[in-house]
């Protein structure tokens, strides 16, 4: 049991009504992943807690569902039914498209298989292990009551002796959780009860029935997409008593000085509207309407739908889980690229050609245990840089990625981006962005912005404190710099119509028409998509004059293009990796 004296008493950081008796603790809200809002997870654990301003509810697409809920519903069922299919589609619901119910199909089938092989291993230790409702672990003091909980399917034996959770992720199952989450998950099954059912109301405590004491426990894993499944604990009670002793440590470091962390995943907070920490931003975006859906965009976002709008819809409304990233060789050089100035800035000095010398590595490639091949790929790319390294002028202060999120609360939008560089130059901010290519024709200013939306996402940002914003291009034969005054009206009003030009489409957009082709090929939601091409090309002429390599990763063009088919070139050819976490 945790005594609750022993923890810390949250303060809401805004107006609230409601009790703060009840706390209800997630095992998924214990995993320490980055970027991840700690306040909001608190907030949540409070759940008979509201805040008072509630005036703003995230708007979702109804054509996106649940696909894991789908899996752990036909799991609890007695039997497999002969029409297996139909109750899927029915447990998604009337509004789930084919690429959701494809996707629920293939996870349901590896679950079954998984759970055939549990109950194959479990019969030569003589167990038959049968779904049993929720449990859950109380602790009770005269002011306040906690509740562990874990999302799952909960198992017992027949004689009770053997209970067992068995958690959902989407591939390698043998990988193991977080600890904080399987210390709870354990601690659960150890000490918990069962309930007597759902919950009419989530700011009700819930209810349990008298259970009998355990003599083993187990948490095991099913990888729906992959068909993996492994145990990630077994062990008698004394050995789960020992596992579980830190998970006083576990609640108690949770609640304490939770941080803000803006990001993407602001647009489903329900505590927005009161948050003190993401700056809002009314028409940032230029953008006339709020659309249809609530939204986040960030350059993933808007490269997939540039790439096929049913792409991005896949993606990032419905949500579907997507394969491994697969890079390309301009990836991998621009990777290089960003990674060895990163670490060449963390000395806050100017690059030098004795950082690069031509023979050998140099200092900042052998710190980073590189080999010569390996930058190889990056050297001219390199060399470029160092010609108009930001730390040959004087007085100059930068820290590289660092990321910022903006809510244009009137188009109901939150944009997160990764500065490259962000810091100061005599007094001023300055913000960086560097990017890398092999031949890219001469633009205007205006196009620039155009073409890279961070950059005009950051003269937004950067207009607040009448800051600099520096766009870097590197070739292999030189480096330049276009840099945009944030102050100047004019550059804000050039930003703003680049946002509202690359956004105005994606944000209205319900159709989400499909562009098959040279797309499907490095598409992460291909394996869903009823609209794909089976044996894409791996290259393809955009316009005249304009073709795109994916086997390269290059743009090859022959004369200037209009900057729209630019831009859907340079998404085609460099994808950005946003990987899935656990679901749960």
């Amino acid at each position: 049991m945790i005594n609750l004296s022993d923890l810390p008493n949250w303060e809401s950081p805004w107006r609230s009504t409601g009790s703060v008796t009840l706390l209800r603790v997630s095992s998924s809200a214990l995993k320490q992943l980055p970027g991840s809002c700690q306040v909001e997870k608190v907030a949540k654990a409070h759940v008979a807690m509201y805040p008072e301003a509630r005036d703003w509810a995230t708007r979702k697409d109804p054509r996106a569902v649940f696909l894991l809920g789908a899996v752990r519903a036909v799991l609890l069922l007695p039997n497999t039914p002969a029409e297996l299919d139909n109750v899927i589609a029915a447990e998604l619901g009337e509004t789930a498209t084919e690429p959701s119910i494809a996707a629920a199909k293939m996870m349901v089938r590896n679950a079954l298989n998984a759970v055939e092989d549990f109950a194959a291993d479990d019969l030569t230790e003589d167990l038959v292990m049968t779904p049993s409702n929720d449990f859950v672990c109380i602790s009770n003091d005269q002011n306040r009551r906690l509740e562990l909980t874990s999302w799952g399917i909960y198992y017992q034996s027949q004689d009770k002796s053997v209970r067992e959770l068995r958690l959902f992720c989407y591939r390698d199952a043998d990988l193991a959780r977080d600890r904080n989450q399987l210390i709870a998950a354990v601690n659960i099954l150890l000490n918990g009860a069962i309930t007597d059912g759902p919950l009419a109301r989530w700011s009700y405590p819930h209810q349990t029935i008298p259970t009998d004491p355990q003599n083993r426990v187990r948490v095991r894993q099913i990888g729906c997409l992959d068909g993996s499944a492994a145990t990630l604990f077994d062990g008698d009670a004394a050995s789960a008593a020992a596992f579980v002793g830190g998970i006083s440590t576990v609640v108690q470091d949770f609640l304490a000085d939770p941080t803000f962390t803006p990001g993407n995943n602001c647009v489903e907070c329900k505590y927005r509207i009161s948050c003190p920490e993401i700056p809002k931003q009314p028409g940032f975006l230029g953008l006339p309407t709020s659309g249809t859906i609530s939204k986040s965009l960030s350059r993933a976002m808007l490269s997939a739908y540039q790439r096929c709008n049913y792409q991005y819809f896949l993606t990032y409304v419905l949500k579907l889980p997507k394969k491994a990233f697969e890079s390309n060789a301009a990836i991998a050089r621009g990777n290089a690229v960003h990674e060895w100035i990163s670490t060449a800035h963390e000395r806050q000095i100017a690059c030098s050609s004795d950082d690069l010398p031509q023979a050998g590595l140099g200092e900042i490639a052998t710190k980073l245990g590189w080999t010569q091949d390996y930058l190889a790929q990056a050297r001219n790319w390199i060399s470029s840089h160092i010609q108009v390294c930001p730390f040959q002028h004087p007085d100059t202060h930068l820290l590289s990625e660092q990321t910022k999120t903006v809510w244009d609360s009137d188009a109901d939008v939150v944009i997160t981006t990764r500065a490259d560089e962000l810091g100061s130059r005599a007094g001023r901010t300055v913000w960086r962005e560097i990017k890398t290519t092999s031949n890219l024709q001469q633009l205007s200013d205006d196009e620039y912005l155009i073409l890279y939306p961070q950059v005009a996402f950051a003269v937004g940002i950067q207009a607040a404190v009448a800051g600099i914003v520096e766009l870097e291009i590197l070739t292999p034969e030189s480096g330049k710099i276009i840099s945009f005054d944030a102050a100047d009206p004019t550059v804000q009003l050039a930003a703003t119509r680049a946002l509202a030009i690359n956004f105005d489409q994606l944000h209205h957009d319900q159709e989400f028409a499909a562009s098959p082709g040279i797309a499907c090929l490095t598409c992460p939601v291909s394996a869903w998509c009823d609209k794909r091409v089976s044996e894409p090309a791996t290259t393809e002429v955009l316009v005249d004059g304009l073709a795109v390599d994916l086997v390269t990763g290059e743009i090859i063009s022959s004369k200037p293009v209009a900057i729209d088919a630019l831009t859907k070139a340079l998404a085609l050819v460099e994808p950005v990796d946003e990987s899935d976490d656990l679901p749960f």
